[in-house]
């Protein structure tokens, strides 16, 4: 059984290891991943776990909410062997139980392409008017357990 949880703030290494076995993984620029992913932890106040009996994490929804009419979701993810048993689905309707019902908030997300059909499914909508800025280029990458190692090792042990 699958065991749900709000609020538990994840440390980078556990996080970094489960993107490894999800589809996530290669949502982050390689551009100082270690280093910046515990600062995006800290930072989101919006934390929704799925765990398996062995505690497991099996599937997180991350993002920043400001309780009053937005969240921002930056990870909805579920590892590969638990992917059609209704985790993600579940942990988007935490979203809405997490930060209140009182007020009808807006959920907003990017989407992988791949995961278009599976939002709207849900009712959501693509909007085409969402914009996004740049710094830089960022370098994307298939974030894979030999992957996540060399770049411990580059950065010393990390």
């Amino acid at each position: 059984m699958i065991q749900y949880t709000a609020n538990e703030h994840l440390s980078a290494e556990e996080y970094l290891e489960f993107l490894t076995r999800t589809d996530l993984g290669h949502e982050y620029p390689l551009e100082d991943l270690l280093e910046r992913m515990p600062l995006h932890l800290q930072h989101c106040n919006l934390f929704l776990t799925a765990r398996n009996p062995d505690g497991l994490l099996v599937g997180a929804c991350i993002g920043m909410a400001d309780f009053a009419y937005y969240v921002f979701i930056t990870d909805l993810g579920v590892a590969r062997d638990y992917t059609h048993q209704g985790i993600g689905t579940r942990l988007l309707s935490m979203v809405r139980e997490t930060v209140g019902e009182r007020y009808p908030i807006l959920v907003y997300l990017d989407s992988a392409d791949a995961a278009i059909g599976y939002y709207t499914g849900l009712g959501m909508v693509n909007y085409p008017t969402l914009m996004a800025s740049y710094q830089q280029p960022w370098t994307l990458f298939e974030l894979t357990p030999e992957k996540l190692a060399q770049l411990r090792e580059q950065a010393g042990g990390v």
